[in-house]
């Protein structure tokens, strides 16, 4: 286990502890205030070939929110899906999203150059996208 304390101006503010399977994987996180009351808790999955496709997080606090992240990925290892669900778990409260991501413009490599990722935000569910760019530079 890791534990990294988190100080503004001189005062600790938080302290978050790391578990790790054997693998290295990132399995656990949890955060807590520095009265030392349980903030967070994020527990992080993953398939057989050591690729994260669930991360759990649980809120401690006044609402106590859960998030769960799905990851999908193609033959290559790239995401090509991500969905996201909130849910109060006194409430009927329950909200979805997706995330699309398509690959254009690979290098002679074959990594992908441009990666367009869509999806949908807000109240109104308004439809969005954005294109990231990456330069590799091999050695």
């Amino acid at each position: 286990m890791i534990r990294e304390s988190t100080y503004a101006s001189d005062t600790l503010e938080f302290v978050t502890n790391y578990q790790y399977d054997a693998q290295n994987n990132k399995i656990l996180e949890q955060v807590y205030s520095s009265h030392k009351n349980l903030v967070s808790a994020t527990r992080h999955i993953y398939n057989t070939q050591n690729r994260p496709v669930k991360n759990i997080d649980t809120g401690f606090v006044k609402s106590a929110e859960i998030t769960e992240e799905s990851l999908f990925y193609d033959s290559k290892s790239n995401i090509i899906s991500r969905v996201i669900c909130s849910l109060r778990p006194k409430s009927d409260f329950r909200k979805c999203g997706e995330f699309k991501y398509i690959y254009s413009q690979f290098d002679d490599s074959g990594n992908w150059q441009y990666k367009t990722i869509s999806g949908k935000s807000g109240q109104e569910e308004t439809m969005w996208y954005y294109i990231e760019e990456r330069k590799i530079e091999y050695y």
